[in-house]
């Protein structure tokens, strides 16, 4: 019997490592596999997430909602106009620019809904110089005006129609079409319903995230996620993050239901995604955390489509939506328009601040606006903004309460200005302080 020859020892080293590389590959497209696998629910998860941090009650924006909505309330701030372009003014008005610029006025306005009654004082100084001081009265029936500066007299008229009023009256053979008034009865803008605004909700956002994680449910057998080769680096909290980045593909046709379903209905505008597949690229660090979602589509507003491109960079310690930056690229009438939007909360034991600047980027470079929001419990909520664009300039403060005193009807004597006949216009006219109609030089 003839003795078996041994393999030599590198052929047995050879035949070993090629099992062991097979054993490798295998291995290796198993995880591959799997890794597939597992793209789409990371994902899916993380976004789902997402919307289920804005559930915070931190973030509850009940107070403001119920403040609108209650029947007694105050407003009353400052607002100071640095500047204003002659675009924004009509030309019959045009007159006014000089008292526009470096104006401060001080208003208050005060509802009790339901008595049907409100009134109103505004204080200004026009062009830091001039006072003005007007004062008014709304209830079911009537309201009444008081301009000191123009007549001693308070002037009382109906609630219903304005328009027709002043041009059935002998003003209007007097003064013309120089004052645009409303058609509608004044109460209607006065003791408004919040729903109007609002709709049907009761929260401001707490159905938006709940149907914002169903929607997540809804796409999730049609959505496709690819994840990319190459990391990208993005900073969060101090430091840059090695964030794996994934291509998503989401069908419109449940966007577009969704945006009809929750943003659209009696506010009488259209809100839509034009291309029927909508391409996201999503980056998530080793925490399975987004620290940025990007998409570039075709946003359709009514009749307009915009091109538009969106970067949303979640920058929340805590939580994700405690500061959010998010960038804007759209065309317009064939201009490419950038904007940044920057929002952080500030939280603390007296309540919490919101903080939101909206900046332009492109074609060049300012801010255009800035607001302080400051939630103090359920009592009271207050904005204090800075405007500046190319077309206007003002800043001011804004503070909206619960109405502790009453309103009161004004007791002085009133004149009925659109019933007035000839003679008693003339005495009307008699009495108007004419130094108020003047240009001042």
């Amino acid at each position: 019997m003839k003795s078996i020859k041994k393999l030599p020892f590198f052929i047995k080293g050879i035949v070993v490592v090629m099992l062991a590389a097979v054993c490798v590959s295998a291995a290796a497209a198993g995880l591959r596999i799997m890794e597939e696998q597992q793209q789409k629910p990371r994902v899916i998860k993380a976004v789902a997430s997402l919307f289920a941090s804005l559930a915070d009650e931190r973030y509850e924006t009940d107070s403001l909602l119920a403040l609108l909505q209650s029947d007694s309330l105050v407003c009353e701030g400052k607002l100071a106009v640095r500047d204003i372009r002659e675009e924004l003014v009509e030309q019959r008005f045009q007159f006014l620019l000089p008292y526009l610029k470096n104006t401060s006025t001080d208003y208050v306005f005060r509802r009790d809904k339901e008595k049907k009654q409100a009134d109103f004082q505004i204080k200004a100084a026009l062009h830091g110089v001039v006072p003005v001081h007007v004062e008014g009265y709304v209830e079911k029936e009537e309201a009444m005006v008081h301009i000191p500066n123009l007549h001693e007299n308070w002037l009382v008229f109906s609630t219903d129609n304005l328009k027709a009023q002043y041009e059935s009256s002998l003003l209007h053979s007097i003064m013309g079409e120089t004052l645009s008034l409303p058609e509608k009865n004044l109460t209607e803008y006065l003791f408004y319903d919040i729903g109007m605004l609002a709709g049907e909700k009761k929260e401001l956002f707490g159905i938006t995230w709940q149907e914002g994680i169903k929607l997540v449910g809804e796409l999730y057998q049609d959505v496709t996620v690819t994840k990319k080769k190459q990391k990208e680096e993005i900073l969060f909290d101090g430091s840059y993050e090695s964030c794996s980045v994934y291509d998503v593909t989401l069908p419109t046709e449940q966007i577009n239901r969704f945006l009809k379903d929750t943003m659209q209905g009696e506010n009488g505008y259209t809100l839509s995604v034009k291309e029927p597949v909508l391409p996201l690229t999503i980056c998530l660090d080793n925490k399975k955390r987004i620290l940025k979602l990007e998409l570039e589509g075709t946003i359709v507003v009514n009749e307009w489509s915009i091109p538009l491109t969106a970067a949303f960079y979640p920058k929340g310690v805590e939580n994700p939506w405690d500061s959010v930056l998010t960038e804007l690229s759209f065309v317009w009438e064939e201009i490419r328009y950038g904007l940044q939007i920057v929002r952080n909360y500030e939280f603390s034991e007296e309540g919490r601040v919101l903080h939101i600047s909206l900046s332009l980027t492109q074609p060049y470079v300012m801010q255009l606006f800035a607001v302080d929001v400051s939630f103090e419990g359920i009592e009271k909520v207050a904005f204090d903004f800075d405007i500046s664009t190319p077309m206007a300039s003002m800043d001011g403060i804004c503070a909206i309460r619960l109405l502790e005193e009453s309103v009161e009807k004004p007791k002085e004597e009133a004149i009925r200005v659109f019933e007035l006949n000839f003679f008693e216009l003339l005495r009307f006219t008699n009495g108007l302080n004419w130094n108020f109609f003047k240009k001042q030089e």
